[in-house]
């Protein structure tokens, strides 16, 4: 009786010792933000080449966005793989929100749209798109943690395995077949008119074409820009949908929108008003610190008041809008309420 007591006591124990053990073994199983970024870059394992078109490049952006490295963020932003995507554009939008919120606290006094106030520039955020992906990204990150030790491992490709074919032998006799005999003809000799340069002829080179830069001054970006706001906002009046849609990119994109179901869906709104009164107040301008691949680029804030024969609303607004030179019209690639 004494044993069996011993015996189911040392059970216990040891029981009671390995409970702490697996806890620490499920804890340690779960992959470090760190980890995952090297596994997403590298993107050579296959839970990595199992993701969707573009949710690599999403993933590794959010987690730069995360760390507040927005450049690093708009370099994978800017790919071929997320072109069309909707959630990258507004990630990208929020990029280039809080680029231009650094570039309004470096210049100053001399940030001519700010006024010496950018609170509202700073709570004018484009949130949902980061939510929506920082949400996915756990989820990814629950995934690679349960994934099994191959499916982390580099993807060997190996080599086609090419089969020997068997190749009949050629008589050598066959393939060579006597040449006809070649008559030497005379040629002429061209004397050319022109006396050939001596070795010791200095050519002058030919007077390089200087092409001249021009940059966009501050004050010129500001005053383009309210003049295209402007004429946005007379267009609009006007519910000419054509003069008005010509204001917006065709890469445009909003959580709910791209740019064929906006134009569709402010057709159908524009043409059912009989006027139509928009007034903008408190407009700043806010140029981007870096040029994409879609140029220069500003985020506009203003309030606006919009009325109409059936519908009245005040709301804060704030478009995202790009030019590829100071020669090209600027064009509104994101449009939303802010904060």
């Amino acid at each position: 009786m004494k044993k069996m007591q011993t015996k189911y006591l040392f059970l216990l124990v040891l029981a009671w010792l390995c409970i702490p053990l697996q806890v620490t073994d499920a804890t340690a199983s779960r992959m470090s933000k760190q980890d995952v970024y090297q596994l997403l870059k590298s993107g050579d394992s296959e839970v990595v080449q199992s993701l969707a078109l573009g949710e690599r490049e999403i993933f590794l952006a959010t987690m730069a966005m995360n760390q507040g490295s927005t450049a690093q963020a708009l370099a994978f932003l800017n790919t071929e793989a997320v072109k069309k995507n909707q959630l990258a554009a507004l990630i990208k939008a929020e990029a280039y929100r809080r680029q231009s919120v650094e570039a309004a606290d470096r210049a100053g006094h001399y940030a001519h749209a700010v006024n010496d106030d950018i609170g509202a520039l700073k709570r004018a955020r484009i949130t949902d798109g980061l939510d929506k992906a920082n949400t996915r990204l756990n989820a990814f990150v629950e995934r690679v943690s349960s994934a099994k030790p191959s499916a982390l491992q580099a993807v060997v490709h190996k080599p086609a395995v090419v089969k020997e074919v068997a190749i009949a032998p050629v008589k050598v006799a066959s393939l060579v077949q006597p040449r006809a005999a070649v008559t030497p003809q005379p040629t002429e000799t061209h004397v050319s008119a022109e006396p050939k340069a001596s070795q010791n002829t200095k050519v002058e080179p030919a007077p390089a074409v200087v092409v001249e830069s021009k940059e966009s001054s501050p004050a010129d970006v500001y005053q383009s820009v309210r003049a295209a706001i402007e004429i946005w906002r007379e267009d609009w009046e006007s519910r000419d949908s054509k003069a008005y849609l010509r204001h917006y990119h065709k890469s445009f994109k909003t959580l709910k929108h791209d740019y064929n179901s906006w134009v569709a869906y402010k057709r159908r709104v524009n043409g059912s008003k009989s006027f139509i009164k928009v007034t903008l107040s408190d407009i700043k301008i806010i140029p981007s610190a870096d040029k994409g691949q879609d140029g220069e680029a500003v985020l506009v804030v203003f309030n606006q008041r919009y009325q109409s024969n059936d519908f009245n609303a005040e709301s804060h607004k704030q478009l995202y809008m790009a030019r590829k030179n100071s020669s090209e019209p600027w064009l509104i690639l994101y449009e939303g309420d802010g904060a």
